[in-house]
């Protein structure tokens, strides 16, 4: 069952990636987003948050800067002393950043309570 659903999930993301990569784990779906962004920005017209770790080594943070001229409603925030993964390396920093995009971005009470 697994097998076959990775074999599905790849023909899926092999068919919206344009070009090729070899990708394992969360990447894959970094990748994917990213790919959406770059060659279908007017397909992402929310508010977007851009996290990015300023020490990655594995995806150059240059693609933050890129990803953000691409998309009209975004913000990048970069972590410091921070590689390819900000929420587990940073998670607090990553947890806080989110609730204050969130905060921001929905104007609700249950939002508001998020500390």
């Amino acid at each position: 069952v697994c097998s076959k659903a990775r074999r599905q999930n790849r023909e899926f993301w092999k068919s919206h990636i344009r070009r090729p990569v070899v990708l394992v784990g969360p990447s894959l779906g970094a990748a994917v987003a990213i790919d959406i962004a770059v060659n279908h920005p007017e397909a992402v017209s929310h508010k977007t948050l851009i996290l990015w770790g300023e020490d990655d080594q594995i995806i150059s943070n240059k693609l933050a800067w890129r990803l953000h001229g691409e998309l009209s409603n975004a913000r990048v925030e970069q972590i410091s002393n921070c590689g390819h993964l900000p929420h587990v390396e940073k998670p607090a920093s990553v947890a806080k950043l989110i609730a204050g995009f969130v905060r921001e971005t929905c104007r609700c009470k249950e939002v508001e309570s998020i500390a």
